[in-house]
């Protein structure tokens, strides 16, 4: 693998690109951490298909609490689009499930890079819409995606395949790191005609760091080489959510972005024929998963979704039209145009900043702490009792302290592989049996 040289080349990067950003922050290696209320709250089992379900009613929430971003808004075009495209994969993921087929899996990929457009994009126009409720919409999207991927994506499926490495799964991965360093000098390019301080500039930040964190796995075993691919398939939907988003509000930026275009397309295709391959002798659709811990909590949401509204607001989506989006409106321009503040220690990429907003019920950018309307539901919270709006009271939703920092110290890791299924691949000898072979 050719791992040392795409070290050196992203470090180059980071030293010429940035030289006014603190370093440290540059270097930063990501190990998140949970910070979930953990609340186990109680209800069926979830399914493959009960997922995509969950994650089709967040999206008629989203739609729902959308009233005033304006479908005629330019700055909201990829908030709407993705809402299109996510409407797009979950239509193939519930027929590939109905089927058993590999168009689950491509629906599962679509669905990714809509949800990956849309919470950067929401992230990015939300202070201009403080009373929506939206965020809470992207919180709740985003675990049914996550739960679907750590269960039943193609990491996981791998892993619960197990057997030895294959040839071609070993020169995917020595292709994928051919490709990065091909492509790092026109990333460079990119990098130097961002504007500091600005959403381009946290983009390509966002990136690197994403690309530090492949870099740091090694895809010589079963389970590196799952979640090399899963990693693989965060930067690939990094690369076209913040493209379209670049094209759209940074016209005169896309010029040089669009260098990176082609590469940006021979990575979403690397892993496709071999990832429907590991379905074969797996039925995940009969799946349930019994350790789904506090998810009816954080996607409380779905509960409030009627027939009436799923009808009337795919309507809705469906109806849009991107290119009759044309209109400035002011104060989402200032907020894509304004100067923000790089965090050193940033953790999180920007699309993950909603969906893991943990200390913000209701997702609009303002900490549960300093928020006098956690739910937005119009209610202070010195009244409200119920203050993250997922149907349950606050005295139902408390935490012990000692079941909080628990909670808090334990580790994301955050590799599209469900805890259960590592474990019993260690179990079953996993990678010390293919060492011996």
């Amino acid at each position: 693998m050719q791992k040392p040289l795409l070290f050196q080349a992203i470090a180059f990067i980071t030293m010429a690109s940035f030289l006014a950003l603190p370093q440290a922050h540059l270097n930063a290696k990501t190990a998140r951490k949970s910070a979930v209320k953990a609340s186990y709250k109680q209800g069926a089992a979830p399914t493959a298909a009960s997922l995509v379900a969950d994650m089709n009613a967040s999206v008629i929430f989203i739609v729902k609490n959308s009233r005033d971003i304006n479908q005629r808004s330019k700055q909201a075009r990829p908030f709407w689009t993705a809402l299109q495209t996510i409407t797009e994969g979950i239509g193939g993921m519930e027929a590939g499930i109905e089927a058993k087929n590999a168009d689950m899996v491509r629906g599962l990929e679509i669905t990714g890079r809509g949800i990956t457009q849309l919470s950067a994009t929401w992230g990015m126009i939300r202070g201009a819409h403080p009373k929506s409720s939206v965020g809470r919409g992207v919180i709740a999207l985003a675990s049914s995606y996550e739960m679907f991927q750590n269960y039943f994506g193609p990491a996981a499926a791998r892993v619960k395949k197990r057997g030895k490495l294959t040839k071609n799964e070993i020169t995917l991965v020595n292709t994928c790191d051919a490709q990065l360093n091909r492509m790092l000098p026109t990333l460079e390019r990119v990098a130097n005609k961002a504007r500091p301080n600005s959403y381009q500039q946290r983009m390509i930040i966002d990136l690197l760091n994403l690309l530090e964190e492949l870099i740091e796995i090694d895809g010589n075993s079963v389970r590196g080489y799952a979640k090399y691919m899963y990693q693989w398939n965060r930067i690939q939907n990094a690369f076209h959510a913040y493209t379209d988003i670049v094209q759209t509000c940074y016209p005169e930026y896309y010029e040089t972005w669009s260098l990176l275009d082609t590469d940006i397309q021979e990575m979403s295709t690397v892993f496709e024929e071999e990832t429907s391959t590991y379905y074969e002798s797996w039925d995940y659709t009969t799946v349930s998963i019994e350790s789904y811990d506090d998810y009816y909590e954080e996607t409380a949401i779905t509960e409030t979704v009627t027939e009436e509204e799923e009808t009337q607001y795919e309507e809705t989506i469906e109806s849009y039209e991107e290119e009759e989006a044309t209109e400035e409106f002011e104060e989402e321009v200032e907020e894509f145009e304004e100067e923000i503040e790089i965090e050193e220690d940033e953790e999180d990429s920007l699309f993950e900043e909603v969906e893991d907003s943990y200390d913000d019920d209701d997702g609009d950018g303002i900490s549960d702490e300093e928020d006098l309307d956690d739910d937005n539901d119009g209610t202070a919270d010195e009244e409200d009792t119920d203050d993250d709006g997922d149907g349950y009271s606050d005295e139902e939703d408390a935490d012990t302290e000692e079941e909080e920092v628990e909670e808090m110290e334990e580790e994301d890791d955050d590799d599209g592989i469900a805890e259960e299924y590592e474990e019993e691949y260690e179990e079953s000898g996993g990678d010390e049996e293919e060492e011996e072979e």
